[in-house]
């Protein structure tokens, strides 16, 4: 009876680990799944997809006439810390701003790499999200690519890059 006891509990226990490590219903070995949408128009958010280039070829803020604005939103199934890594390709003199729940001027280099303190929270549909706005203000004609690289803080293989390009005529 006492080896039928072991034989079981050994097997309950095996059951347990497997079930907790490779099911996927344990949250603490869930993986995050994010997007990023912009609005192409007032009422359409457009997917960013890995690789892509968005060009905008005309200021579109209602403020500043100079001003291009990359207006977008960061959606997930579950709450995570973001990393943003900014590369800017840019015409000399231009400058810009990041928002996420707040606005910062860049800091004027090449690279440039943001980990807001808020969470993207939960939330897929258009309401929810995280901003994530880019403005841009060219001061030469030509092309100003701005790359960005969007990670969880502690899964940096779990990424999203797409490149913007303001590109002034």
């Amino acid at each position: 009876m006492k080896k039928i006891s072991l034989v079981l509990l050994a097997a309950v226990s095996l059951l347990w680990v497997s079930c907790k490590n490779g099911n996927g219903n344990d949250p603490d070995t869930e993986k995050v799944k994010f997007q990023v949408k912009y609005q192409s128009t007032k009422d359409n958010w457009v997917e960013v997809k890995e690789g892509e280039t968005i060009t905008f070829e005309k200021p579109n803020s209602t403020d500043n006439p100079d001003e291009y604005i990359f207006d977008g939103k960061i959606f997930t199934n579950m709450d995570f810390k973001v990393v943003i890594e900014a590369v800017r390709d840019y015409q000399e003199g231009t400058t810009d701003q990041y928002c996420t729940f707040q606005c910062f001027q860049g800091n004027g280099e090449k690279t440039e790499t943001i980990t807001p303190e808020q969470i993207v929270t939960k939330g897929e549909d258009d309401v929810n999200g995280m901003p994530l706005q880019w403005h841009c203000t060219p001061k030469k004609a030509g092309d100003n690519i701005l790359t960005l690289t969007i990670y969880p803080k502690n899964d940096q293989n779990n990424k999203l890059t797409f490149k913007i390009n303001f590109k002034k005529s």
